[in-house]
């Protein structure tokens, strides 16, 4: 269904692989990761998290997969990568994603809050 959002315009021509990386602890790096060029993306589960905090991460990782890197300095999370994870959120769980410069936590918070 995610891969689908209008949001996307047709980037997902395909599936992306879906990699689940288990963890016996809140991880110290990252929470998943996407590899454009393997069309893949990595999901940390861990214990204490829930369907929120798992949802906002595949959504971040999807995100990576149709943007991609872009110029300049800040190539992954930059403007157009902000812009369309703002919509995807608002399309795929119908919640705004809050505006400012840290992000993560703040769709799952969002989530949390939606009934």
């Amino acid at each position: 269904r995610l891969i689908r959002l209008p949001v996307w315009r047709g980037e997902f021509y395909r599936e992306p692989t879906l990699k689940v990386r288990r963890c016996s602890s809140y991880p110290s790096t990252r929470l998943g990761f996407a590899k454009p060029w393997a069309w893949t993306i990595s999901i940390s589960a861990y214990p204490g998290q829930d369907a929120a905090d798992a949802k906002e991460t595949l959504i971040h990782e999807l995100c990576h997969l149709a943007v991609g890197h872009q110029p300049g300095h800040a190539g992954w999370h930059g403007e157009r990568f902000k812009r369309t994870l703002r919509q995807a959120t608002t399309e795929a769980y119908g919640v705004i994603y809050p505006d400012g410069n840290r992000y993560h936590g703040k769709i799952a918070a969002a989530l949390r809050e939606t009934p």
